[in-house]
């Protein structure tokens, strides 16, 4: 059988991917990943936290995506009655970029407090979770236990090289 890139076909196309950008240094990287996932046919959404806002702007993100882009708990939306949970169930795919050290540990203890954490607690899709930070955090052992404690089905983590 033709792979769907031999038809002509991007492998992504009809993909909801629903990207969650936190506030490291990485979140520049966004743009590119965005390009790249609708390049390959994704229909892509973003969800930044305030720090996230501090590295890249909501209006490079909500041009590159298409879609707006989302902050707060509460914004004000037509299109998703409760936008935490519209958004969760839009979502075929989570992709957590950069994941700091704070959003793994809200994670890991179910903290909602910041329309990421209240998504990944709403959320049934599968996610992938994309550490960045520096190595002395990334090496803590409390971050390590808070990477341990979410290891299971449902969430992939891709390993740095680097922090």
């Amino acid at each position: 059988m033709a792979h769907s890139a031999d038809r002509g076909v991007a492998p992504l196309t009809g993909r909801r991917i629903l990207i969650l950008v936190t506030g490291g240094i990485a979140a520049y990287k966004i743009p590119t990943l965005i390009r790249l996932l609708k390049q390959d046919g994704a229909d892509v959404r973003v969800v930044t936290t305030a720090a996230a806002r501090q590295f890249v702007t909501v209006k490079t993100l909500e041009t590159l995506s298409g879609h707006p882009t989302y902050s707060f708990l509460f914004e004000p939306t037509d299109e998703f009655p409760v936008l935490h949970l519209g958004l969760a169930e839009w979502a075929d795919v989570n992709v957590i970029a950069p994941a700091t050290a704070n959003v793994i540990a809200k994670i890991a203890h179910g903290l909602a407090d910041d329309l990421v954490s209240t998504l990944m607690l709403a959320t049934r899709a599968h996610t992938v979770v994309v550490p960045a930070m520096e190595e002395g955090m990334l090496d803590n052992p409390r971050v390590k236990a808070n990477i341990d404690r979410l290891q299971g089905p449902g969430l992939d983590w891709v390993d740095t090289e680097e922090g």
